[in-house]
């Protein structure tokens, strides 16, 4: 599968990584859709903060495709929103008032350009076909 990956300061580039499996009754996988830079993100960008080398990111939307024995709150073909978009499904906030740039995962750091030179706020990924 494809992702951002850290490779150190200023150093974003989109690469190929294991397709994730479950390995704890408890993991679920989720596919994902969309996805955001983080401005906490940009501290390790910035190299102001350690990161491990490796995929970067923790903001996304995405669908459940597999759940482990003891998962119970969801189901594949679940959508999932991490960490904030319940206001925005619920319409008390509108994505448009939060993502300032937009840009697609094979030119992801373009959005970490953009935020870390404050030309944005909040910089959408697009990951997959809607």
């Amino acid at each position: 599968m494809k992702a951002a990956i850290y490779g150190g300061p200023l150093d974003i580039t989109v690469g190929e990584r294991a397709d994730p499996v479950l390995t704890s009754p408890t993991d679920a996988i989720v596919r994902v859709t969309l996805a955001c830079v983080c401005g906490s993100d940009l501290w390790y960008y910035r190299g102001l903060s350690p990161h491990d080398l490796g995929a970067i990111g923790h903001e996304f939307i995405g669908i459940v495709d597999e759940v482990g024995a003891d998962v119970r709150d969801l189901r594949p073909g679940d959508l999932v929103v991490t960490p904030f978009l319940a206001d925005i499904l619920a319409g008390e906030i509108n994505p448009g008032r939060v993502f300032d740039f937009e840009t697609d995962l094979d030119h992801v750091v373009e959005g970490y350009q953009a935020m870390d030179e404050r030309r944005a706020i909040k910089s959408l990924v697009r990951v997959a076909a809607e």
